[in-house]
């Protein structure tokens, strides 16, 4: 059976593109610690997870709301719960 191949390189963005990536587990982590890392006063920071047991994240989300950021989180379950 033929499985498609996916043209992952990037095209420059139209005002209505949906761009998509593809990453790993390790890269995502990467980008969203980055993103929570520079978000500041004004920002607002939404993360849904099923299970939010990262203490990275969990510090970084902590860290962003100290900042100034709205900063809310939705988890199926947290850690320790």
């Amino acid at each position: 059976f033929d499985v498609p191949v996916l043209d992952a390189t990037p095209s420059p963005p139209t005002d209505d593109a949906v761009r998509v990536r593809y990453v790993t587990e390790g890269e995502i982590e990467t980008e969203l610690l980055d993103a929570l890392r520079g978000a500041a006063a004004g920002d607002h920071v939404r993360l849904a997870v099923f299970y939010l047991a990262d203490r990275d994240v969990v510090r970084e989300l902590l860290a962003a709301a100290d900042r100034g950021a709205r900063a809310r989180q939705q988890a199926s379950r947290v850690a320790g719960e």
